[in-house]
């Protein structure tokens, strides 16, 4: 998980194994319960900043990214979305979290407001325009 208090988030290049085996960077960004709480730009800043400035030219691919099913879930996702679009170019791949964190048995999964949601995000030009094919 990425976040300020994630030993990742302190040295990622000791978790790197070099340019040569690595084509994307990729991350795990949630919200959750406990110590990994808040907005995506406060979760993942500091990992972005680092791969932006130690590998410039690796596309980012977002490996999960979810928040726990409460009231803010369907706002969390909007404000991920409005975040990746404005703030983070180089994210090129997302891959949303729509199970269950088994570790701590806490409920990630979409309720119907996020669903909505996402498809409103997605349906930006932004995401459209982008799709590789």
């Amino acid at each position: 998980y990425v976040t300020d208090k994630c030993p990742i988030s302190e040295n990622p290049e000791s978790f790197f194994p070099g340019d040569d085996y690595i084509d994307w960077i990729g991350f795990t960004v949630r919200s959750r319960r406990g110590e990994y709480v808040g907005p995506m730009e406060k979760l993942f800043d500091k990992s972005y900043q680092w791969a932006r400035k130690s590998h410039p030219n690796k596309p980012i691919i977002l490996v999960e990214l979810g928040a726990i099913n409460n009231l803010n879930q369907a706002k969390w996702i909007k404000n991920s979305y409005f975040q990746i679009k404005n703030r983070y170019p180089a994210i090129k791949s997302v891959l949303i979290s729509t199970s269950g964190i088994t570790e701590t048995n806490e409920n990630s999964s979409l309720n119907n407001k996020s669903l909505i949601q996402i498809k409103k995000s997605l349906s930006s030009d932004y995401f459209i325009d982008h799709i590789p094919i």
